[in-house]
């Protein structure tokens, strides 16, 4: 009798087991299916703002749309502390006196920006002629300028002193509420690298600092078939003396970065000192940045979901630096903090932008706006890092310096070479 109570005792608690197991799971199905109204990325389109496709009658529909998927997919609403029904409220009185296709696009990407999040977003083709501003020290210069702004009359190291007759900082300041990111920093350094775009106008006024000379010079930006765009290489190396190799890595957004990467390590590897530079890679596929993480870690470690990394055969051996900066973001930064929490490499600049993702996907409106949504909740890394709203601090935080700038300098390499106790001139 006591064995059959014994028997029927584990059957319940193993039925027990098998609910709470299963009831997650089913949730998570559950979840997984209902949130399939998403698109293919294929079918994600950008329009330009006084092209998109909704016209006035429709605007309140299309946002009720938006907003309807954005409250019911956004994870974050509760932890960032959103009032949607707010934000919500003001969308749709502003919506009454809108009329022109430009100010809903605008009132759009106001609205993501609200959201605080790097990966929720809308996008429209912007004119403009290339991506070419650093801000370092409060002062926006242009660098590497591209041949479409050199023609307009920019050069290398111009100040850029007001933008449509308006400081710059005050400017930079004023486009943040169009900007999507979760950090501050992140929204003034985004904003900052807007200085040459605009979305509802073709021309553009500066003020122009050069050596001690002011001057004004207006530029007619370019649409995107006009633009040929500067020379752009995925990955770049060079050897800076006999001790450092340099690799820039300029984007995970392409599976051959893995084999380019590989083959600028093979020039590089008898050195013993190698610098790695995402300061400019704005993301891609992580699984790209895992495969080239496998090179320069000494011990099995694990990337920012958990998985491990395992070293590979060819692994560099030498020291590794990693050059990190507030457009260091997305799958750079899952790249990153894999290397930094396996204690394998040196992490030397500013702070990244603070917007890993996760996993994020692309959605449409009824009247065929596109925006982006992370879907995944709130997590940290296996080393406890948030994969949103909180940068990836560097080892050393250095600064770019405009002394250092206009000498043709790069004040975050000559602090790594210093750190090594380099003081030779680079070749």
């Amino acid at each position: 009798m006591g064995k059959r109570k014994n028997r029927k005792s584990k059957r319940l608690l193993t039925g027990v087991f098998f609910i709470v197991c299963l009831v997650p799971l089913v949730l998570f199905v559950y979840r997984w299916c209902s949130n399939r109204d998403y698109i293919k990325w294929s079918d994600y389109k950008i329009y330009y703002m006084s092209e998109i496709p909704v016209e006035p009658q429709d605007f309140k529909a299309d946002f009720e749309d938006i907003f309807q998927k954005v409250n019911h997919r956004y994870p974050y609403i509760q932890e960032k502390q959103l009032n949607m029904d707010s934000v919500y409220n003001a969308c749709m009185s502003r919506l009454d006196t809108i009329r022109q296709k430009t100010d809903y696009a605008k009132l759009l990407c106001e609205f993501f920006a609200y959201l605080k999040g790097g990966h929720a977003r809308v996008s429209f083709h912007p004119h403009h002629i290339g991506n070419d501003v650093v801000v370092i020290e409060d002062h926006a210069f242009i660098s590497n300028p591209s041949k479409e702004a050199l023609k307009a009359g920019l050069m290398d190291k111009d100040e850029i002193v007001t933008i449509n007759h308006i400081p710059t900082l005050e400017w930079i300041r004023k486009n943040e509420k169009f900007v999507a990111a979760s950090t501050d920093a992140a929204r003034f350094s985004t904003s900052a690298l807007e200085i040459t775009y605009d979305y509802t106008d073709s021309v553009r006024t500066f003020e122009i600092r050069r050596g001690n000379e002011l001057s004004k010079l207006t530029i007619h930006l370019l649409n995107v078939n006009q633009r040929s765009g500067k020379e752009w290489k995925k990955v770049e190396q060079k050897k800076l003396n006999s001790k450092v190799g340099y690799i820039a890595i300029n984007t995970f957004s392409e599976p051959e970065v893995v084999p380019l990467f590989v083959k600028a390590l093979e020039e590089l590897r008898a050195l013993s000192n190698l610098i790695i530079d995402v300061r400019t890679n704005g993301g891609g596929n992580s699984r790209y940045g895992d495969q080239i993480a496998e090179y320069l870690i000494k011990d099995t470690c694990k990337n920012w979901k958990g998985d491990q990394l395992l070293p590979n055969k060819n692994r560099y051996t030498g020291k590794v630096f990693i050059l990190v900066g507030p457009e260091t973001v997305s799958a750079a930064e899952t790249f990153l903090v894999a290397l930094k929490e396996s204690g394998d490499v040196v992490l030397v600049g500013e702070p990244s932008h603070g917007d890993m993702g996760g996993v994020v996907m692309p959605y449409r409106s009824v009247h065929g706006i596109c925006f982006t949504l992370p879907i995944m909740p709130r997590i940290t890394t296996p080393g406890g890092h948030p994969m949103e709203g909180t940068p990836i601090q560097p080892d050393y935080l250095v600064h770019k310096t405009v002394k250092d700038f206009m000498e043709g300098k790069d004040t975050q390499i000559e602090y790594i070479l210093t750190l090594l106790g380099i003081i030779s001139p680079l070749v």
